[in-house]
């Protein structure tokens, strides 16, 4: 089984097993028409691969067996509270999608475990991030994030977190909480030296990065 089948336009794939109805579906989403109920059941990836979408497609959520998404350039759009219905996800992929902010139903993804927002506008992250207790790789790189929910340390499954080139100035205690993260980047923030003292010491078994 293939996780990408790219359609003869390049605009996204679908995986459905070992049935190819990529082209079947991109008509349904150049014409409006009505997706068939065939489909719906079938397809379980679907990735815009870099597309200019402008808004998050409602169509989406027509697929409720999805388990991997990845969105294309959003252009600073909100993202819509009707993301949380998307409960079978696993991996989220929102690289460079150029969001400002994430809705607060990102919580309800109670299955997922790969989160990549790698390369968008971020100041601040929702509470509701910190429920998704699935979560194993959250990547945050390159945003503009100036502080991390106190609840983070909720997220306790998380092995992976990268926060490098953001605003960071401190971590909230909680982070402590997170007994199996394996790896932290934090390069490329403004994070003083007592700061990272102090953060070595409630991670004292994760590799920490700093520069």
């Amino acid at each position: 089984m293939r996780e990408r089948i790219a359609n003869s336009n390049g605009v996204f794939g679908v995986s459905i097993g070992d049935r190819e109805l990529s082209n079947e579906l991109m008509d349904c989403y150049d014409s409006s028409k009505q997706i068939p109920a065939n489909i719906i059941p079938l397809v379980t990836v679907i990735n815009f691969d870099e597309q200019e979408l402008g808004v998050y497609p409602d169509w989406i959520n027509t697929f409720e067996h999805l388990t991997t998404l990845k969105l294309g350039y959003m252009h600073g759009e909100p993202l819509p509270e009707t993301l949380g219905e998307l409960t079978k996800l696993r991996t989220l992929n929102l690289l460079g999608s150029r969001i400002v902010s994430l809705p607060e139903s990102i919580g309800k993804l109670c299955r997922l475990q790969n989160l990549d927002l790698w390369v968008n506008w971020l100041t601040s992250l929702p509470d509701a991030i910190c429920d998704l207790r699935k979560l194993e790789y959250l990547q945050l790189e390159a945003n503009e994030l100036t502080s991390l929910p106190d609840d983070i340390g909720n997220m306790s499954n998380l092995q992976y977190l990268h926060l490098g080139g953001n605003q960071l100035t401190s971590l909230p205690d909680s982070i402590q909480h997170l007994r199996w993260l394996r790896r932290l980047d934090l390069s490329s923030n403004p994070i003083a030296e007592a700061e990272k003292k102090r953060i070595q010491g409630l991670l004292p078994r994760c590799e920490i990065l700093f520069s």
